[in-house]
């Protein structure tokens, strides 16, 4: 049994789907995709908009949540445990005591970390065995340790999508965009040729991840020789009124720019990526698996995608050791 750990948004949740699905074609074992943080009283509000995967891409139901693995008293359980982890351990990055939750049954799963900057969240909480890969990094031997196996990442390196693209581009399908001001959004990016820029600031400023309007100016200067002179800019943005009022500063000129505005911030967030899957070149703000998730799923004809973000290509092609021990 394998089971992947799934945090967040929208864009987290088709990345972990996608990493699961990699899992599945690539060991033939079964696989689940574990949706605790989604059940977690002290948690589940700030998962965006919730568990919502299914509802944008309702063809990826081919992996199993980890909650219809258990019956409804054993699952209420697993979630009071990890309610009282949250608790006691504090951090967000500690709620997915699932791992523990299932070892202490006697099952000998180990947990696989994707390792990121130096940190072990996650294995304080856990007692068993555990190992790690680099994070952002491919990694096909993931696809080789014996036995269960908790991975815990955002496993977003577009190889895991590559290896089965055809197969997840089929299951990743949005629904057809019914309401009058997203359609027209719709006809004007197919009307010209269009260059979404992504812009995400709202929580990625307070964690530190934004990315600032002067990684854009290159980009875009050095798109201007290869793009059409009468190119749009469609600017997408969970802070549109902000980057109005500074778009000077990304490189980009009022006359030549139209700001995607309605879907940030409720229900209709995924029509952004939706619009965005439909460009013709795409300015990405790092880190972001919203934009990186619209990127992948882009089929245009010569589309292409620029990110101030390196996410190597090569396979690391290693089985890490499962040798150290949690609780550390």
């Amino acid at each position: 049994m394998k089971i992947v750990f799934m945090y967040g948004g929208l864009g987290n949740q088709a990345f972990h789907y996608i990493f699961a699905r990699w899992l599945q074609e690539s060991t033939r074992e079964a696989v689940y995709l574990s949706d605790v943080v989604y059940h977690v009283s002290s948690f589940k509000d700030k998962m965006h908009n919730g568990l919502e995967l299914n509802q944008i891409f309702p063809n990826a139901n081919k992996v199993p949540l980890l909650s219809s693995r258990f019956e409804p008293d054993v699952w209420e359980y697993v979630i009071n445990m990890s309610n009282g982890a949250h608790i006691e351990f504090g951090s967000r990055l500690l709620v997915d005591y699932i791992a523990q939750v299932i070892y202490n049954t006697g099952v000998n799963i180990k947990m696989m970390l994707e390792y990121y900057a130096g940190r072990t969240d996650g294995v304080h909480s856990f007692t068993g065995k555990w190992g790690w890969t680099p994070h952002n990094f491919y990694n096909s031997g993931m696809a080789r340790i014996p036995g269960d196996v908790y991975y815990r990442g955002y496993w977003q390196n577009p190889r895991w999508f590559n290896d089965y693209k055809d197969v997840l581009l089929e299951e990743l399908v949005f629904k057809p965009i019914i309401d009058d001001r997203n359609k027209a959004y719709e006809a004007q990016v197919r009307e010209n040729f269009s260059v979404g820029v992504h812009v995400r600031r709202g929580d990625y400023i307070e964690a530190g991840l934004y990315t600032d309007e002067s990684l854009y100016q290159p980009i875009i200067s050095g798109l201007r020789d290869k793009i059409p002179g009468n190119a749009k800019f469609f600017v997408f943005s969970d802070d549109i009124g902000w980057t109005k009022a500074n778009l000077h500063e990304f490189g980009l000129r009022a006359e030549e720019v139209a700001f995607v505005e309605g879907n940030s911030g409720n229900q209709q967030n995924y029509i952004d990526m939706q619009l965005m899957s439909m460009c013709n070149v795409l300015v990405l703000s790092k880190n972001s698996s919203f934009g990186l998730l619209a990127a992948l799923l882009n089929q245009e004809p010569g589309f292409y995608y620029l990110q101030p973000e390196y996410k190597p290509a090569e396979d690391i092609a290693t089985v890490p050791k499962i040798d150290r021990w949690g609780g550390i």
